[in-house]
């Protein structure tokens, strides 16, 4: 067996590291709040898909799909004629809208 950590050493490497852990999942599941929502068709490729019910979040009470691309977030009216087909494309790419 290797030489053992000091207590301390060992207990401030594990606190951090859970410490990181959290933050890294807190910053990604930070919600987004639409307050508007748009019909325009999205052309840049999309890499993730959240519903916004209305309500759910404090203060955002505007329903909406949420479509997040490599450099931007776009608030969808989910009345929109094209969303049934961009979220069955999406679905088959294996990306599925997450409620938030």
């Amino acid at each position: 067996m290797g030489p053992r950590m000091p207590f301390s050493v060992h207990y401030g490497l594990t606190c951090l590291t859970m410490l990181l852990f959290l933050v890294a999942q807190v910053c990604r599941a930070t919600p987004i709040c639409c307050m508007t929502t748009s019909n325009a068709i999205i052309r840049e490729p999309v890499n993730g898909c959240y519903l916004q019910k209305d309500n759910t979040i404090p203060n955002c009470n505007v329903e909406a799909y949420i479509f997040t691309t490599q450099n931007n977030k776009w608030c969808v009216d989910p009345r929109a004629w094209w969303i049934q087909q961009r979220l069955e494309k999406l679905a088959k790419r294996g990306i599925y809208c997450k409620t938030q």
